[in-house]
């Protein structure tokens, strides 16, 4: 089982070493402190925190549906995840009408389809732009996890996503947020990780027709 423990902590880690450099030296931020002082540095922080957050939920969802194929190649083993994966890959996998082809077996099958699927999923993980919400959803439910509904932290996202898109293709922005609502967005987003770590610490271990165990709300 991946150390998702692990990759939280090194997230953490990372967002505080970011937070010390680029956010602290403005903290509190005065109310006549002109914006063009703290500009590039809120803009980096937006931007490589963001980066460390997209790169976050990729690697726990790379890491699921890793294992989810292999414990059914292993153990025949059925999950959350491996549902998932299976509904991200529908359709894609035509069963083979050549009468002259040995049979092939359910587990052949579905063999087959998780090793298309998990191929097709990390080439969608490697070309994912961003960790907005929509790029939340492919990637969580794909691996069976359920997307945080928390209205706090989704807006939270989607505010340090808006600001990475921005300074990421656009020569200027229209307005700076300040130190202090950036460091709250990036902390927001933190707590939603922290839900995602958890979940994907027990989806493997659950039987994949358990009633729904989702419990997104602080």
């Amino acid at each position: 089982m991946s150390d998702y423990s692990g990759l939280h902590s090194a997230l953490e880690k990372h967002i505080g070493e970011l937070e010390t450099k680029f956010i602290k030296p403005h903290l509190p931020t005065h109310p006549t402190m002109a914006p063009a002082a703290y500009d590039l540095d809120v803009r980096a922080f937006c931007v490589l925190s963001h980066a460390a957050l997209e790169q976050y939920v990729e690697d726990i969802a790379l890491s699921l549906a890793l294992a989810a194929v292999k414990g059914w190649l292993q153990n025949k083993s059925v999950n959350r995840t491996l549902l998932g994966l299976l509904a991200f890959q529908m359709g894609r996998l035509a069963i083979d009408t050549n009468e002259r082809k040995p049979e092939v077996s359910f587990y052949d099958h579905i063999r087959v389809s998780c090793e298309e699927a998990k191929n097709t999923f990390s080439d969608l993980l490697q070309t994912n732009n961003g960790v907005s919400a929509k790029y939340l959803r492919q990637m969580l439910l794909s691996v069976g996890l359920d997307v945080p509904d928390n209205v706090r932290w989704l807006g939270s996202l989607a505010q340090l996503a808006n600001q990475r898109g921005e300074n990421a293709h656009k020569s200027g922005v229209k307005k700076t947020p300040s130190p202090e609502d950036v460091n709250d967005w990036v902390k927001d987003c933190l707590e939603m990780c922290d839900v995602i770590r958890d979940a994907a610490r027990v989806v493997l271990c659950r039987p994949a027709f358990e009633e729904d165990y989702r419990n997104y709300v602080v």
